[in-house]
């Protein structure tokens, strides 16, 4: 893989942190919050945080020195510095941080080199079962690999900003996989980036606005005339084409569709014949 490649790559690439260590060292304020909330900072105070991030992240490339020149590190770090990830890039930046911070068994977790993050599509592996984080829940990944689906709205807000217990959430995604975290360092995770949001949020008056899940709703229409489709055995097919229609929710839309999910099956059941009876008499 040539240099400039690598260059781009490691330009918008957001390697994970070690929470912890970063708190101890001053620097946890800068690397959480820089990438996405940095467009809620007044004016005057941007330029003070760009400063900090150069010098905080020129010191994260001094172990490719043996590749890459001063000059290099310094244009990577000036790129990192004006672009802006994506949300979904965002939310695998602070998962696997976590999973860095707090994995139980750290000897057995391994994050992927330029070439295996480029070409193989994976995230990070546990005892040579990869894994994919993403915050699209139609994306398709190779068969190999896990894919861990995370709600952006879980997450983050419409600015960029965590939400209150972000460890916690994530901890309990990645506990469904059956991957071991030490819980004690996720509550103290979870505690410092709580206290590090609050005192952004108090700074700055930062607006709390909610991103809306989006929902699939399954849509069927009536085939139309001029589609064809073949006979079989010289019979005509019935046919019809269903298609899935995306579109935001409301939070009451959310907070109904959790009381749905814990209703007894009886009651489903009785919630089911009562909406097909609606429907009827609509009709």
């Amino acid at each position: 893989m040539n240099k400039e490649t690598i260059k781009k790559y490691l330009s918008t690439h957001l390697q994970p942190i070690d929470f912890i260590a970063d708190y101890h060292q001053k620097t946890l304020p800068i690397s959480i919050l820089f990438y996405k909330v940095v467009k809620s900072f007044p004016k005057e105070k941007i330029g003070s945080m760009k400063g900090a991030f150069k010098h905080i992240h020129k010191a994260k490339f001094n172990h490719l020195s043996f590749f890459l020149n001063e000059e290099d590190i310094t244009e990577i770090v000036k790129n990192q510095n004006n672009l802006r990830p994506k949300n979904g890039q965002y939310i695998e930046f602070l998962t696997l941080s976590l999973l860095n911070s707090c994995f139980s068994n750290p000897e057995s977790l391994k994050f992927p080199n330029f070439q295996e993050d480029i070409s193989e599509g994976w995230d990070f592996s546990i005892k040579q079962h990869k894994f994919d984080i993403t915050s699209n829940p139609n994306k398709i990944t190779r068969k190999d690999i896990y894919k861990i689906y995370i709600p952006e709205h879980q997450i983050l807000d419409k600015q960029g900003l965590v939400l209150p217990d972000i460890c916690i959430k994530l901890a309990k995604i990645i506990d469904e996989q059956n991957i071991s975290l030490d819980h004690e360092k996720v509550d103290f995770c979870n505690l410092i980036i709580n206290k590090i949001r609050n005192r952004y949020i108090e700074n700055y008056s930062h607006r709390f606005e909610p991103i809306m899940p989006s929902s699939e709703i399954l849509i069927k229409k009536e085939t139309s005339s001029n589609i064809l489709v073949p006979n079989f055995n010289d019979e005509e097919l019935e046919t019809s084409v269903v298609s899935l229609k995306t579109r935001e929710v409301s939070l009451d839309d959310v907070i109904l569709l959790d009381k749905i999910k814990q209703l007894s099956p009886s009651e489903k059941s009785s919630l089911c014949g009562l909406l097909d009876s609606f429907i009827s008499k609509k009709l």
